[in-house]
């Protein structure tokens, strides 16, 4: 359902809604004029990835995956912050542009030793080939993208062609543009490289092809983020220990009242600062055992209550006997 959301094949909520009206009003990546954008190239990059990343992808555009907003909105955290740098309301648009120092350093080493060769390999037009270089590496360190930083404020047939294109991705995003929602102007470019050249090179496959391996850099950011996140000195396993701890103290702080006395060992075998000191899943696995005991003694209890008046006639009975 999704996937026909995000490109405009069946109806959303009461009234239909296309492709254009999605993204012109997306709460993170929105797009003024979707027609500038060249989307038949970016639906065959995205059909290059494997299924799996297939389905991410498109969660990952619109933003419905595991990012602090949503699972904020889902009520799985209490807080939206990017478990990563800790910046506030985290999205897709800040996940591209997270300015974590091994999250930058990731992405810059993977633009430099897996994008570059797929762009020279497609023979890119060497000035566009400098200003993608450029776009991505300032894009990464969320610098101003500007057409004098880029280096095409210069005037000039090739200088004016990319200043046009600039000028038209910058009004549709550029984090759209790491996102393989790119100006149809930049294929222009790349056209005239080919012609001049006498070059049989095709338009799409070098824009495939360039779109595709952004997409495999997204996967491999997303996991690393989620990496340093999930791991053991991330953010998100130290609040899962911290609200472990809680519940163990309070266990604690209740005593062995109400346990089993064959269960009892769980609270007097060993000592609290112990406990905590165990992983996520000992821990977890304690604060089970607690509670079925607890639960079996509390039954245990009721059992008790039930029978009693059972066992009370049976005694009158036979004290009357005797």
């Amino acid at each position: 359902m999704l996937y026909d959301i995000v490109y405009g094949n069946k109806a959303y909520h009461e009234k239909e809604r296309t492709l254009q009206d999605y993204w012109h009003s997306h709460h993170d990546l929105p797009i003024d004029n979707c027609d500038d954008v060249d989307w038949e190239v970016s639906r065959l990059a995205t059909k290059r990835l494997s299924i799996g990343k297939q389905r991410w992808i498109v969660k990952f555009w619109s933003g419905h995956h595991g990012v602090g907003h949503m699972m904020k909105h889902r009520g799985k955290q209490e807080s939206s912050r990017c478990p990563v740098c800790g910046a506030s309301n985290e999205k897709t648009s800040h996940l591209l542009q997270c300015f974590n120092p091994e999250v930058i350093t990731l992405v810059q080493t993977k633009y430099k030793e897996e994008l570059e060769p797929v762009l020279t390999k497609h023979k890119t037009d060497p000035s566009l080939l400098q200003v993608f270089k450029k776009i991505l590496q300032l894009h990464s360190v969320k610098s101003p993208l500007t057409m004098a930083n880029v280096g095409i404020a210069n005037v000039g047939f090739i200088s004016t062609s990319l200043q046009q294109a600039f000028w038209e991705q910058a009004k549709i995003g550029w984090n759209n543009f790491v996102l393989g929602r790119w100006s149809k102007k930049w294929q222009l470019i790349q056209q005239a490289h080919y012609k001049r050249c006498s070059l049989t090179n095709t338009l799409r496959q070098w824009a495939v092809a360039i779109i595709a391996k952004l997409h495999d850099i997204a996967w491999d950011r997303w996991n690393f983020c989620n990496g340093i996140a999930h791991g053991g000195d991330g953010l998100v396993q130290r609040l899962h220990h911290r609200c472990l701890n809680q519940i163990i103290t309070s266990e604690f702080g209740e005593g062995p009242y109400g346990l089993p006395s064959d269960s009892r060992w769980l609270l007097t075998n060993k000592p609290l600062s112990q406990i905590k000191d165990y992983d996520l899943v000992t821990k977890t696995n304690w604060i089970k055992s607690v509670n079925a005991a607890r639960k079996a003694y509390a039954n245990a209890g009721q059992r008790f209550q039930y029978f009693r008046p059972f066992r009370q006639g049976l005694r009158r009975w036979l004290v009357r006997r005797q």
